[in-house]
């Protein structure tokens, strides 16, 4: 069985580093989940040292998680739009850093 967390990054993704990778090995979790602020925000560098840091502790690649807020079901047409693209790249995200899945909430 694998056990993550998702409480212990101070932030989003890149808050990720060594030592937060290490306290969570500490507290016995084999992974923690990525929280992505802004998709496009992650280049092709950030995936690799994510990847590499990860990868240097045997952790496997977890779930991501978008700040999502419940648009998918927004009343607004344009809004319920954005949140879709936004969808889409987590997704692009996810494949790109070797994630299994994208934790989604469509609702509130």
């Amino acid at each position: 069985m694998l056990l993550g967390v998702a409480g212990l990054v101070p932030g989003d993704w890149k808050s990720i580093d060594g030592a937060v990778l290490d306290n969570v090995a500490q507290h016995g979790f084999k992974t923690v989940q990525i929280r992505v602020d802004d998709p496009q925000s992650i280049n092709d560098k950030d995936v690799i040292r994510l990847k590499s840091m990860f990868d240097s502790r045997g952790f496997p690649m977890p779930q991501t998680v978008g700040n999502y807020g419940g648009d998918l079901v927004a009343e607004d047409e344009n809004v319920r739009k954005n949140e879709i693209k936004f969808v889409k790249r987590m997704v692009n995200v996810s494949s790109r850093l070797g994630c299994p899945n994208t934790y989604l909430r469509p609702g509130a």
